[in-house]
């Protein structure tokens, strides 16, 4: 089971950042009523932001994980970097329009 758990994150990643994933396309898009179409990655990206930040601590909270919580080390405080720079480039990357034709054209 250790040598799976890899696979477990992996899985919880991919359940919580793909409805993250969908929600920012559909408002940058224009989906969203009431949302105008052509918003850019850093018009959202603070509520983005806000929203991990209010999330993440939520959810470790509902599934008790504060009892495992030590002194941050490196290796977790380049977990948060990592982490940080995720949700913001790809943030901002959901604004770009027509980089598929751009490419091909390419």
């Amino acid at each position: 089971m250790h040598s799976k758990r890899i696979w477990w994150f992996a899985a919880g990643f991919l359940l919580f950042y793909t409805p993250y994933a969908a929600l920012s396309k559909a408002v940058t898009s224009g989906l969203v009523p009431g949302v105008a179409k052509g918003l850019l990655g850093l018009q959202i990206l603070p509520a983005a932001i806000l929203g991990t930040v209010l999330t993440v601590p939520l959810i470790i909270t509902l599934v008790g994980w504060w009892k495992y919580a030590g002194v941050p080390g490196r290796e977790i405080a380049l977990s948060g970097l990592g982490l940080a720079l995720i949700i913001g480039s790809t943030t901002v990357a959901f604004t770009f329009q027509n980089v598929r034709q751009t490419l091909d054209a390419l």
